[in-house]
Protein backbone atom coordinates (compact mmCIF):
# COMPACT_ATOMS: atom_id res chain seq x y z
CA UNK A 1 0.00 0.00 0.00
CA UNK A 2 1.13 3.56 -0.81
CA UNK A 3 0.00 6.82 0.14
CA UNK A 4 -0.75 7.93 3.15
CA UNK A 5 -3.62 6.39 5.33
CA UNK A 6 -6.39 7.42 6.12
CA UNK A 7 -6.73 9.47 3.28
CA UNK A 8 -5.86 13.18 4.54
CA UNK A 9 -8.34 14.61 1.88
CA UNK A 10 -11.41 13.04 3.22
CA UNK A 11 -12.24 13.97 6.63
CA UNK A 12 -12.66 10.83 9.56
CA UNK A 13 -16.42 12.43 9.80
CA UNK A 14 -16.97 11.19 6.23
CA UNK A 15 -17.25 12.58 2.84
CA UNK A 16 -18.00 16.29 3.47
CA UNK A 17 -20.82 16.67 0.28
CA UNK A 18 -22.58 13.67 1.32
CA UNK A 19 -22.61 14.91 4.91
CA UNK A 20 -24.19 18.35 3.88
CA UNK A 21 -27.19 16.66 1.39
CA UNK A 22 -28.00 14.33 4.68
CA UNK A 23 -27.95 17.89 6.63
CA UNK A 24 -30.26 19.29 3.62
CA UNK A 25 -32.70 16.08 3.68
CA UNK A 26 -33.08 15.96 7.23
CA UNK A 27 -33.65 19.55 7.48
CA UNK A 28 -36.48 19.60 4.21
CA UNK A 29 -38.01 15.87 5.25
CA UNK A 30 -37.64 15.88 9.08
CA UNK A 31 -37.85 18.62 10.05
CA UNK A 32 -34.26 18.51 11.65
CA UNK A 33 -31.82 21.45 12.32
CA UNK A 34 -29.05 19.54 12.47
CA UNK A 35 -24.77 20.96 11.62
CA UNK A 36 -22.91 18.96 9.42
CA UNK A 37 -20.62 18.91 12.28
CA UNK A 38 -22.89 17.04 13.85
CA UNK A 39 -23.41 13.94 11.03
CA UNK A 40 -20.56 11.19 10.83
CA UNK A 41 -20.68 8.84 8.15
CA UNK A 42 -19.89 4.97 8.91
CA UNK A 43 -19.23 2.07 7.13
CA UNK A 44 -22.47 0.45 8.90
CA UNK A 45 -24.54 0.01 11.80
CA UNK A 46 -22.12 -2.60 13.66
CA UNK A 47 -19.44 0.34 13.26
CA UNK A 48 -22.10 2.67 14.62
CA UNK A 49 -22.68 0.84 17.04
CA UNK A 50 -19.17 -0.11 18.12
CA UNK A 51 -18.24 3.64 18.26
CA UNK A 52 -21.40 4.70 20.33
CA UNK A 53 -20.35 2.54 22.46
CA UNK A 54 -16.78 3.85 22.75
CA UNK A 55 -17.89 7.05 23.52
CA UNK A 56 -21.00 6.63 25.72
CA UNK A 57 -20.40 3.12 27.83
CA UNK A 58 -17.59 3.48 30.16
CA UNK A 59 -17.19 0.30 32.79
CA UNK A 60 -19.94 -0.61 34.62
CA UNK A 61 -22.20 1.75 32.73
CA UNK A 62 -26.15 -0.19 32.74
CA UNK A 63 -27.19 -0.23 29.53
CA UNK A 64 -30.05 -1.64 28.12
CA UNK A 65 -30.57 -3.53 25.49
CA UNK A 66 -33.99 -5.21 23.36
CA UNK A 67 -34.05 -9.34 24.35
CA UNK A 68 -34.03 -10.48 21.49
CA UNK A 69 -32.13 -8.51 19.74
CA UNK A 70 -29.01 -7.73 17.46
CA UNK A 71 -26.14 -9.83 19.35
CA UNK A 72 -23.63 -6.89 17.77
CA UNK A 73 -25.35 -4.25 20.18
CA UNK A 74 -24.13 -6.78 23.15
CA UNK A 75 -20.65 -7.40 21.73
CA UNK A 76 -20.03 -3.34 21.90
CA UNK A 77 -21.52 -3.05 24.72
CA UNK A 78 -19.50 -6.20 26.85
CA UNK A 79 -16.55 -4.73 24.72
CA UNK A 80 -16.85 -1.39 26.50
CA UNK A 81 -17.32 -2.98 29.85
CA UNK A 82 -21.09 -2.11 30.08
CA UNK A 83 -23.35 -4.50 32.09
CA UNK A 84 -26.28 -5.27 29.90
CA UNK A 85 -30.19 -4.69 30.91
CA UNK A 86 -32.14 -6.79 28.77
CA UNK A 87 -35.55 -5.21 27.80
CA UNK A 88 -38.54 -7.49 27.01
CA UNK A 89 -40.16 -7.12 23.20
CA UNK A 90 -43.37 -7.92 21.67
CA UNK A 91 -44.41 -7.43 18.31
CA UNK A 92 -44.64 -3.61 18.80
CA UNK A 93 -40.87 -3.66 20.19
CA UNK A 94 -39.44 -2.89 23.16
CA UNK A 95 -41.58 -2.78 26.40
CA UNK A 96 -40.80 0.34 28.44
CA UNK A 97 -39.86 -0.30 31.89
CA UNK A 98 -38.16 2.11 34.73
CA UNK A 99 -34.58 0.95 34.19
CA UNK A 100 -31.98 1.94 36.36
CA UNK A 101 -29.91 2.98 33.03
CA UNK A 102 -29.28 6.03 31.19
CA UNK A 103 -28.46 4.60 27.80
CA UNK A 104 -31.17 2.35 26.20
CA UNK A 105 -29.58 0.80 22.27
CA UNK A 106 -32.60 -0.50 20.09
Amino acid sequence: MTGDWPNPAVPVEGYLPLREAIVQELRRERGIHASVSQVFLTSGSAQAITLLSMLLVTPGTPVVLENPGYSGMALAVRAASGVIIPAAVDDQGIQPDDWPAKLLFV
